[in-house]
């Protein structure tokens, strides 16, 4: 290759990893705010009279912890503005979603007799580089109560305990600087 199109090639490989890198730096975990249009945050639907389904999405940075407390934290304040003193979650689970992403250092032209491309057709590709990408999603049924919260139910929750204790760990969006 000529030592030419060598340095085209390795200048562009350099702005694209400095455009990569400068993406990675801006990239924050979801916040603790309702689904926006790409899905990510809670969701509460109402399936009837104290009976709640409950969902927090993250994205690739929102470690599943973050995504479970709150999906926690979120059932507490419905139980909360449904006027519930206590609530029980009947099922939970958390699903991990993978999706896969590529890059690839390019296609050049190959010539007869090159070392460490494969020839196809006039074509040689250059090395391809596929990660993993996880997000997890919580989802919960929520049943929301009033008055004293059973003592030895595992699944039942104080609301206002719930509440206080996971408050520190809640990040909410910042506000938009105008």
């Amino acid at each position: 290759m000529p030592p030419r199109r060598l340095s085209y090639l390795l200048l562009k490989k350099a702005i694209a990893l400095s455009a990569l890198a400068l993406l990675a730096a801006c990239a924050e975990p979801t916040a603790y705010a309702p689904a926006g249009n790409d899905g990510r945050g809670f969701t509460t639907q109402p399936v009837e009279q104290g009976h709640y389904m409950v969902s927090f999405r993250g994205n690739s940075i929102t470690d599943r912890e973050t995504v479970e407390t709150y999906l926690l934290y979120r059932a507490a304040e419905v139980a909360r503005d449904a006027g519930g003193t206590w609530f029980r979650i009947t099922d939970r689970d958390t699903e991990t979603v993978t999706r896969f992403s590529g890059t690839s250092s390019g296609f050049s032209r190959s010539y007869f007799g090159r070392v460490g491309y494969g020839r196809f057709n006039g074509i040689s590709t250059d090395f391809v580089n596929v990660r993993p990408i996880r997000s997890f999603e919580a989802f919960a049924e929520v049943q929301v109560f009033r008055g004293r919260k059973p003592a030895n139910d595992p699944d039942a929750y104080s609301v206002k305990s719930v509440l206080e204790t996971l408050a520190p760990r809640i990040q909410r969006p910042l506000p938009d600087a105008q």
